[in-house]
This record gives C-alpha cells, sequence and structure tokens, in this order.
C-alpha cells in the first residue's frame, strides 16, 4: 500500500506505545506512522521533521533486549513487537486521541 506521507508498504507491525498496542505501516518512520494514524493531530504538532529539534524523542525497549534506548521519531524506522516506554510533551500531546477512553 501507499500514501502521499508514507514510503511503500504491505503490511502493518504491531507496537506498544504507553502500555497500548498499535498497528503501524512497516518500513516508515515512527513520526510518519503516527501521522498516518493520527492525522488530525500529528502534523500540527511542534516538530521539525528532520532531526533538529528534540520534540519526537522518546525511549523503547526492543523484543529480547533489556537496555532501553533513546531515539527520535522523525529518524526511527519501528521494529515489530518494540515497547516504546516514554514520549516527550509534545509526543504525549498529540498520541492523546489514541488513548482517548471517551466514546
Amino acid at each position: 500500500m501507499t500514501d502521499s506521507i508514507l514510503k511503500p508498504w504491505e503490511k502493518t507491525i504491531r507496537i506498544t506505545i504507553l502500555e497500548n498496542a498499535v498497528d503501524v505501516p512497516e518500513n516508515n518512520l515512527l513520526l510518519r506512522c503516527l501521522q498516518y494514524m493520527l492525522p488530525e493531530t500529528v502534523p500540527y504538532g511542534r516538530f521539525c521533521w528532520n532531526d533538529e529539534c528534540g520534540n519526537s524523542e522518546f525511549r523503547y525497549l526492543l523484543p529480547g533486549d533489556p537496555e532501553e534506548r533513546v531515539e527520535r521519531a522523525c529518524r526511527f524506522v519501528p521494529v515489530a513487537d518494540m515497547e516504546i516506554t516514554a514520549v516527550s510533551d509534545q509526543l504525549r500531546q498529540v498520541l492523546a486521541p489514541l488513548f482517548s477512553t471517551d466514546s
């Protein structure tokens, strides 16, 4: 599948963001994956999209690796079954609708 904001992809992969499982398009930067899932909030976040501002920083664990790492969503391609354990305030703001319990 393709979308104008995404690189070509054929399937989604499951990752965990702050204890919530989500499916994201494979082979794409995390920030683009988030934009795909939340087109009404992510594009309006305070992100530079080119690794200069640091507003997309997050902490994560890879499957089978206990070492927590730090990266920026504008330059990181998610891995299946990874777990995002902490996000910047900017990411938390734009992700809020994803985890809202309101119907």
